[in-house]
C-alpha cells in the first residue's frame, strides 16, 4: 500500500468535540477507499475495521506533554503495531511514524480557508485609527456592531465586499497589480479618493497598501481557522489597530434554484397549474433574496416570472402577508437560530411550515403543509 500512496493527495481534518473527543477526517484523491471519518475519545482505545489500518485493529490516542500534538498508536491484523507523534503549528503538522522498526516523517501544510462571510467581534484602538485616518464620522463606533465582510480568493484575484455604517464598500483586487479602493466615505458614483495595492504574503496571510488624501495605510489581514485578524497602520503617525472578525454564515444573499423535490404535488394543492409549477421550478432567472435591514428586521424577496413576493418584517413578531398563490392575505411570523429560519403561515389550506438553512454555499428550503401531509424540498446556490 505504500507504494500506491506515493504522489497521491490527502487531505485531514480534525476537530474537537466536548472536553477530550476529537473528530478526524482524512480523504485521497487518488485512493477514494482510503477516505476515512472517525470520531475518537482521549484516552480510549477503539475498535475500527477500516482500510486505513490494514482492516480490524485498536486505536487510541492522548495529547503530548507539552500540549501541541498527539501520541497515538494502533494495533492492527495486518500492519501490527505502530505508533505516530503530531506536532501542529500555525505552518501545518509534522507526523513522525513508526512501525516494523522503520520510521517515516510526514509533513502536511494548513489549509487555511479564506473564501466566507467575518463579523467584527472585538477591536483595538480602532477609534484613534479612524481619527488618524480622517474618518470623522461620529456613528462609526456604534456602526462595528454590525460590521460584517465577505471575502473571495480565488487564483490572484482578492475581493471583499463589506457592511459597515450604512455603506456597502465592494473592492477588487488582481494581486501585485495597484488600482482603485472604496472607502466608506467615498460617495456612490464617484471615483475612489484612494489606489491601493495587494500582495500574498503567505500561508492565509495578504498584506495591503493604500494611498489617500490622509497619507499611507498598511492592512495585514492574517486568516486563521476561527475568523480573520486584520491589523492596520496609519504611516505618518504610526497609529495601529486590530480588527479581530468571526467566521460566521451569513443569511443575507441571492440564491437560485438548483433542483425541487415534490413541489408539483404541493402547489397543485395550493391551486397551481402543473404548467405554472413546472415553469416556476425551470425559470432559472428565479432568484430567492434575503437582506437583514439590522435591528432584528429582515426582506425576504422571490423573483420569478410568474410570482413574486416581497415583504419586510420583524423576526418573533407577527405580520400580515398576501400570498400570491392562495390570493388570500395570511398571518405569517418568522424566527432565526443561527443560519437557520423558520417561517410559519396560518392559511385557508391550514399551517404553511417553511424551514431555510443557509450554508456558505448552498441553502436548502424545506416546506410542508401538516393537514394534506404534503411538503417540498428546494435546493438553491448561493450567488456571488
Amino acid at each position: 500500500m505504500a507504494e500506491k500512496a506515493l504522489g497521491t493527495h490527502w487531505t485531514m481534518k480534525l476537530w474537537k468535540e466536548g472536553e477530550s473527543s476529537w473528530g478526524c477526517h482524512m480523504t485521497c484523491q487518488e485512493l477514494p477507499h482510503l477516505n476515512m471519518l472517525e470520531m475518537m475519545t482521549e484516552g480510549v482505545e477503539k475498535s475500527v475495521d477500516h482500510p486505513m489500518f490494514g482492516g480490524k485493529a485498536k486505536v487510541c490516542f492522548k495529547k503530548n506533554s507539552a500540549g501541541d500534538g498527539f501520541l497515538s498508536y494502533s494495533d492492527s491484523e495486518t500492519f501490527g503495531k505502530t505508533s505516530w507523534e503530531e506536532k501542529y503549528t500555525d505552518e501545518g503538522v509534522t507526523m513522525v511514524c513508526t512501525g516494523n522498526g522503520k520510521t517515516m516523517t510526514e509533513t502536511w501544510e494548513r489549509s487555511i480557508k479564506i473564501d466566507g462571510a467575518y463579523v467584527f467581534d472585538h477591536g483595538e484602538n480602532i477609534e484613534a485609527y479612524f481619527k488618524a485616518v480622517g474618518y470623522a464620522n461620529a456613528n462609526a463606533m456604534d456602526a462595528l456592531k454590525n460590521y460584517k465582510m465577505h471575502v473571495w480568493n480565488k487564483g490572484n484575484q482578492f475581493c471583499t465586499k463589506e457592511w459597515f455604517d450604512g455603506h456597502l464598500i465592494a473592492n477588487s483586487f488582481t494581486l501585485d497589480v495597484e488600482g482603485p479602493v472604496r472607502y466608506p466615505d467615498d460617495k456612490e458614483g464617484e471615483a475612489p479618493k484612494r489606489t491601493g495595492i495587494m500582495t500574498c504574503a503567505g500561508n492565509g496571510k495578504f498584506l495591503g497598501v493604500t494611498k489617500g488624501p490622509h497619507g499611507s495605510e498598511e492592512w495585514t489581514y492574517a486568516f486563521n481557522d476561527s475568523g480573520i485578524v486584520m491589523s492596520g497602520v496609519e504611516k505618518k503617525t504610526g497609529t495601529a489597530c486590530k480588527f479581530y472578525m468571526k467566521r460566521f454564515c451569513d443569511v443575507s444573499g441571492t440564491y437560485k434554484i438548483v433542483t425541487a423535490i415534490g413541489f408539483e404535488k404541493v402547489a397543485a394543492a395550493m391551486g397551481l397549474s402543473a404548467t405554472d409549477a413546472q415553469e416556476m421550478i425551470t425559470d432559472t432567472s428565479t432568484r430567492m433574496k434575503i437582506c437583514d435591514l439590522g435591528n432584528g428586521c429582515q426582506r425576504h424577496q422571490m423573483i420569478s416570472k410568474k410570482y413574486s413576493t416581497d415583504i419586510s418584517f420583524k423576526l418573533n413578531e407577527e405580520f400580515d402577508f398576501h400570498h400570491p398563490i392562495l390570493n388570500e392575505c395570511v398571518k405569517t411570523i418568522v424566527a432565526m437560530n443561527g443560519n437557520t429560519l423558520c417561517l410559519t403561515m396560518k392559511t385557508s389550506k391550514g399551517l404553511i411550515k417553511s424551514t431555510i438553512h443557509v450554508n456558505d454555499n448552498f441553502s436548502v428550503c424545506s416546506v410542508c403543509i401538516p393537514a394534506a401531509n404534503l411538503g417540498y424540498k428546494l435546493i438553491l446556490e448561493r450567488c456571488h
